[in-house]
């Protein structure tokens, strides 16, 4: 699922900063950052190790291309369930 978060008329100079918050649960916060230029992306609570991300072309409108920017979370492993812990032990 992807989430537009804005619409951008003019080239602009762009710079995005991720913040990720520790967490056992899943919440969402209820803010409006939009004065610092802020965006809220709602998710559900994962241990994150990085970000990577991907800009795709979208397509063209009146001679402008249009670009869609998407984060892609990597998460580290989670605890093992019983079988596949069993399946890492055979492997050694």
């Amino acid at each position: 699922m992807t989430q537009p978060i804005a619409n951008l008329r003019a080239p602009i100079d762009f710079y995005i900063e991720l913040h990720i918050k520790r967490d056992r649960r899943y919440h969402m916060e209820l803010r409006n950052n939009s004065v610092d230029g802020s965006y809220l992306i709602d998710d559900v609570s994962m241990l994150v190790r990085n970000v990577n991300y991907r800009i795709f072309l979208v397509g063209m409108e009146m001679n402008n291309m249009r670009y869609s920017i998407v984060l892609i979370p990597k998460a580290v492993n989670q605890i093992p369930t019983t079988g596949q812990a069993a399946k890492k032990k055979c492997k050694k």
